[in-house]
């Protein structure tokens, strides 16, 4: 099964979501409070695609992204931003290099091309 790594910064909906993502045959792991330890584990459990949500604190989502895409361990895993306002997901484009940035509803089809 895929793996797909979660960062969302609301830990109320992180739950549903995981599950949402889950249907879709993705094995999920997820960090909803500490872009560090969301780096740390990515490095540790190499999924096959990193989400990060830019709906809640996209600054945190934005770092997180550039340090995932700046460290060794990490840099080839690709990065998928998804939601934000239109002025997070341009900060966010201009920080992280080889990213994608899609709707919500673009998600799951975006996603099936990086299952393997």
């Amino acid at each position: 099964m895929p793996k797909l790594f979660l960062v969302h910064w609301d830990d109320s909906e992180i739950e549903a979501y995981a599950d949402e993502l889950r249907e879709l045959g993705w094995e999920v792991e997820f960090e909803a409070m500490d872009g560090s330890l969301a780096y740390r584990r990515v490095k540790e459990w190499q999924p096959d695609v990193v989400v990060i949500d830019l709906r809640y604190l996209p600054s945190h989502g934005r770092m997180t992204g550039m340090i995932m895409k700046k460290a060794p361990a990490t840099w080839e895993i690709p990065l998928v931003f998804v939601g934000g306002t239109p002025e997070a997901v341009a900060k966010a484009e201009d920080a992280v290099f080889d990213a994608r940035f899609v709707s919500q509803e673009e998600l799951p089809q975006v996603l099936e091309e990086y299952k393997k």
